[in-house]
């Protein structure tokens, strides 16, 4: 295995030179693939795989060519987090996968290096060892960065990825670094995730049923929830009883007023309401229930 780096002392080619623009100073670190430098377990002893690929750091772009495998001692009790990393070294001009011992938790190791133009680690992924002679549990902390900002697989990336303005989106949610009133820095999270719409159950033993071409369904883009739909009144339905559920996940914390409808036939009149059991019925109705009778069903709230 060897890796081969250009942008320590000494000359770039051209095509060096392409590459490293598209992809050094896109962020601190990166790899260029999901595969790139990933970190698997290997035969052996407490032994770890870094895959072949590219990857780099502060102005050093770096390829290897075959798969590298590392080992690490055993926990001296209990268990601990030892971090994978590349190491880029300026004085030697190289770059190498090396093992930060950790501690019991996984946070980064007080012994990585993080200078640039002398030694500085580049983390890829925390390691869980314990007292026997397996790998316990691996957790990747590498970054793909792009044109719309970062991404990454879990969120143990903000601990080293911490500049102001970073922007890392991690399964489905955006953390971006930002500056509060206090112009002390702090991690903002913003879900982003589009559940697309999903049905909600109709309630109350028959006494109301779905109208095939409105259906009673809901659909969560980040915090908020969207209700559409309606119901139809069978004989015996009363509104204040329950007409759909709302899906677990697609539930307020509390309770909430939706706003003022009218049926389709007759004089019922009411305001929607929704709860934290995911039970959509009217409050507030009056006028008489007409069998037969379209009930809209809509509005919106945000779950936490």
């Amino acid at each position: 295995m060897a890796i081969t780096s250009f942008g320590y002392d000494g000359t770039i080619t051209e095509s060096q030179f392409a590459q490293g623009v598209r992809h050094i100073g896109s962020a601190r670190y990166g790899v260029a693939g999901p595969g790139d430098w990933r970190v698997t377990v290997a035969g052996g002893t407490r032994t770890v795989s870094i895959a072949a690929g590219s990857g780099w750091g502060p102005g050093v772009f770096d390829v290897s060519d075959a798969p590298e495998t590392l080992s690490m001692d055993a926990a001296p009790s209990g268990q601990q987090w030892n971090l994978v990393v590349a190491r880029r070294d300026w004085d030697t001009n190289t770059t190498s996968f090396e093992v930060v011992t950790g501690g019991s938790a996984m946070t980064i190791p007080g012994g990585r290096e993080s200078t640039d133009g002398v030694v500085d680690d580049q983390p890829l992924a925390f390691v869980r060892v314990d007292t026997s002679t397996s790998i316990q549990e691996i957790v990747d902390a590498r970054v793909w960065p792009g044109a719309g900002g970062l991404v990454a697989r879990n969120d143990s990336v903000l601990q080293y990825m911490d500049e102001p303005g970073s922007s890392v989106l991690i399964n489905g949610a955006r953390w971006t670094r930002s500056v509060n009133s206090g112009y002390g820095l702090e991690w903002v999270k913003e879900s982003v995730l589009d559940s697309g719409w999903v049905n909600c159950a109709i309630a109350t033993h028959n006494k109301f049923a779905s109208v095939p071409a409105y259906p009673a369904q809901v659909r969560k883009v980040g915090n908020r929830v969207d209700l559409r739909g309606g119901v139809q009144v069978q004989s015996g339905g009363d509104p204040a009883n329950v007409m759909v559920t709302v899906p677990a996940g697609f539930r307020p914390a509390g309770n909430f007023l939706l706003g003022g409808f009218k049926a389709s036939t007759g004089t019922l009149t009411g305001v929607l309401h929704v709860n934290a059991l995911g039970y959509v019925q009217t409050v507030y109705a009056a006028g008489v229930t007409a069998v037969g009778s379209f009930i809209p069903l809509f509005g919106s709230w945000y779950v936490d």
